[in-house]
């Protein structure tokens, strides 16, 4: 454990306390998820920290498709031959990703995995290379949530072949059961960053809310292009420059559109989703980007409590209507479109 000061840059975000005084602060760092992560609190409770990433160990354990033995892994070795049962944790996971597949009309689809095996963009440990229109297609044809079953918390699947990912979800979740750890332990406030899924806990101290400094999808070395004010919020970003690759000239990024088999190609280069439930902001921010802006605006503005922050390739910064008086462009290479929704 080591003591900070109150001014930290986290991966993609900055976080900053609108205070005329240094706050003292305690973080702890592991990697976990496949990322870093990063725990910050107001007073020194070292147990407190040593829970927090056990528990993340636990649900690492249980929700990954990569690691050996874990429910994930067994679900989908095993769910096209007999029904699995599912633990309460991974039934609640599933069960809401099919929410938002239902939402999404299938853009958002937990069934991605074989697309996901296919293209293997998160795998900084191969040469990369793009997959045959033939194997785009065979795996697209494994993709479909509604040849999920579920009933009496067995999972089936219908076609061999499937695979969950929740790679879209998973780290979503993860938080809020923090948060839910925090809140029984009557911590008063924290900052967690899971991989860039940042939760704003608390109010703090000094009564100022949370600063976020969301991310210049053109940088790479953390530089921001506006800040939201927030207090007690999940903000959770995608974008085309957090996983990729570059072959001749063309950058494939992660976000995977599962009804062309290709990285999406719109005019976004990043959502950024503000909301109370972290799992509601990690499967949105998804979502939402493969909606498009339009189509993905009208969706955020007709969902309680959700806010979102869209960037274009054009540079153009559009926000929806919960977020006009705590967003604040700092970026002079961007330009606020102001338009009704």
């Amino acid at each position: 454990m080591k003591k900070t000061i109150f001014i930290v840059m986290i991966m993609a975000f900055l976080l900053c306390a609108c205070s005329k005084e240094t706050t003292e602060t305690y973080s702890k760092s592991e990697f976990h998820l496949n990322t870093l992560v990063n725990v910050i609190l107001f007073e020194d409770n070292e147990e407190i920290f040593d829970d927090v990433f056990s528990l993340i160990s636990e649900y690492e354990n249980t929700l990954s498709p990569y690691l050996e033995n874990t429910e994930i892994t067994y679900i989908n070795n095993n769910a096209a031959e007999f029904p699995v049962p599912m633990s309460d944790v991974v039934s609640k996971v599933i069960t809401e990703s099919l929410n938002y597949s239902a939402l999404s009309k299938g853009y958002f689809d937990i069934t991605i995995g074989p697309l996901v095996d296919l293209w293997q963009i998160s795998n900084t440990d191969i040469t990369h290379f793009v997959p045959t229109s033939k194997d785009i297609e065979n795996a697209k044809s494994l993709i479909a949530y509604k040849n999920i079953k579920i009933e009496n918390q067995m999972i089936s699947f219908e076609k061999n072949g499937m695979a969950i990912d929740l790679g879209a979800i998973a780290k979503g979740y993860i938080t809020d059961q923090i948060i839910a750890l925090f809140k029984e332990r009557d911590i008063s406030s924290a900052i967690l960053n899971l991989g860039g899924n940042i939760f704003a806990y608390g109010e703090k101290a000094d009564g100022f809310p949370y600063i976020v400094g969301i991310q210049d999808p053109d940088s790479r070395r953390g530089e921001i292009l506006g800040t939201v004010k927030v207090t007690d919020k999940s903000i959770v970003t995608s974008g085309i420059y957090e996983r990729f690759f570059e072959l001749d000239g063309i950058i494939y990024h992660h976000i995977l559109n599962p009804f062309t088999g290709y990285p999406e190609d719109n005019n976004l280069k990043s959502v950024t989703i503000v909301s109370d439930s972290s799992m509601d902001g990690d499967a949105l921010s998804t979502t939402l980007f493969l909606l498009g802006l339009d189509e993905g605006i009208k969706t955020a503005e007709a969902l309680d409590g959700i806010d979102a922050v869209f960037i274009t390739k054009s540079n153009e910064v559009h926000i929806t209507s919960g977020l006009q008086d705590n967003f604040q462009l700092t970026n002079e290479n961007y330009h606020i479109v102001n338009e009704a929704y």
